[in-house]
């Protein structure tokens, strides 16, 4: 697998996009909200074990089952073959992902859950065949408010 420099299979592209959704944000996410609130983290740590749990469970099946991606409705959808339910998987996803910021005392973290969670209510009832592809593009509109809230803390303390 190639995520550098040249572009291998469709295997290979879909491997190196979804290393951050589907490896990487189950536990950063959590890690991060751990770190940043001191007041909850006998709670986070849950989450944050959790989040390793489902990692793992999703560097299995990335590596072991089939994969397609196709377009549909011009919308790119995919296929990946999951051991338990999809949805079920896609409940505990949503919740290792948003649960850690909803319970943080962080009146902001908390926003951006309540922010993150509305996308992905939305996306689920309105797009759910390319539910993949809509919520990244939702997450990456959500990633302005993150630099809106950090440049205004910065502002704040110059």
């Amino acid at each position: 697998m190639a995520c550098l420099g040249s572009w291998g299979s469709q295997y290979d592209r879909w491997v190196c996009v979804s290393f951050f959704a589907l490896l990487v944000w189950p536990i950063y996410i959590p890690f991060a909200v751990f770190q940043l609130d001191d007041a909850r983290r006998s709670i986070l740590k849950w989450f944050v074990l959790c989040g390793v749990a489902l990692s793992m469970y999703f560097l299995w099946i990335l590596f072991s089952t089939p994969l397609s991606i196709e377009v549909v409705n011009k919308s790119i959808v995919y296929h990946l073959d999951f051991s338990f339910s999809i949805f079920g998987t896609a409940l505990v996803y949503v919740s290792v992902i948003c649960m850690p910021m909803l319970v943080s005392s962080q009146s902001t973290i908390r926003l951006f859950g309540i922010l993150t969670f509305f996308s992905v209510f939305f996306t689920g009832i309105f797009f759910l065949t390319a539910f993949v592809s809509v919520w990244c593009f939702f997450a990456a509109i959500l990633s302005s408010f993150i630099f809106f809230t950090v440049h205004r803390g910065r502002r704040r303390k110059s």
